[in-house]
């Protein structure tokens, strides 16, 4: 069942772990006022620094959410993908989610949708 709200867009703002110059904040900061101060219908939901539950779920969930639009500030590894939080309190990063994990959560709603 599709949400009856405004479309939304889904914004992930990811970094290294050992990438101390990009301050992901200030980038969803940034986004989140040139959304403030424009006439778009588009509602956000922003995620500095999330994890991958966090992200899977906004793709899982998408029809539901009625997201549109899922961007990405990423400044992942060329080999394993993303980094993302292991834990929102704890302010650990994961491994690493592979490129196969993160393609994983578009098959599954692709072939949810289309079937």
């Amino acid at each position: 069942q599709i949400s009856s709200g405004n479309p939304r867009i889904a914004a992930f703002f990811v970094k290294r772990r050992s990438d101390n110059t990009i301050d992901v904040h200030k980038e969803a900061q940034t986004f989140t006022n040139i959304f403030a101060n424009s006439l778009s219908s588009f509602e956000l939901d922003i995620h500095a620094q999330p994890t991958f539950h966090a992200f899977s779920d906004a793709v899982l969930e998408s029809r539901q959410r009625n997201i549109r639009i899922l961007h990405f500030a990423g400044h992942g590894q060329d080999r394993c993908g993303f980094r993302w939080l292991r834990d929102q309190e704890a302010r650990e990063y994961d491994k690493g989610s592979t490129m196969d994990d993160f393609a994983a959560c578009f098959r599954t709603e692709a072939y949810g949708r289309y079937k």
